[in-house]
């Protein structure tokens, strides 16, 4: 059986990871086209190998990237409900996971008492995105 991997990120100055087989491809920021009646879980959509793509809308998780848009990057995941786009600022690397701990930490969002997953590698914690439910979870409006 072969040892499963994670990807690591920055976005803005968050530290984030993604499980590597979500992960169809990771390119520079393309051309992204607003549209005025996307849902709001979207930001956009791109082209990328002659296919549309939705982007997802980064500040609805929290992510704030920083690069402009020429100097980031865009990973490309799968989902049940298809790929979906992620804008990063930074491609930091790729680890097994045994070479870190996963653990649940709660976030201070309020009264909320959010509780997510984190990746913790070699002195920094990396915000284990799910990307799966993520799109899950967004609104179809």
């Amino acid at each position: 059986m072969s040892e499963r991997r994670i990807a690591l990120f920055r976005a803005g100055k968050q530290e984030v990871a993604l499980w590597v087989e979500t992960v169809l491809r990771i390119f520079p920021t393309p051309s992204v086209y607003r549209l005025p009646l996307m849902p709001g879980g979207f930001s956009g959509i791109f082209i990328d190998q002659e296919e549309v793509f939705p982007l997802l809308n980064s500040s609805r998780l929290s992510l704030h990237t920083t690069a402009a848009q020429s100097d980031g990057y865009i990973v490309l995941c799968s989902t049940d409900l298809g790929a979906v786009g992620l804008e990063m600022d930074q491609v930091l690397g790729v680890v097994a996971a045994e070479q870190g701990e996963i653990a649940l930490t709660e976030e201070e969002r309020g009264a909320s008492g959010m509780t997510s997953v984190h990746f913790n590698h070699a002195g920094t914690s990396y915000r284990l995105l799910d990307i799966e439910r993520i799109v899950a979870a967004l609104p179809n409006r």
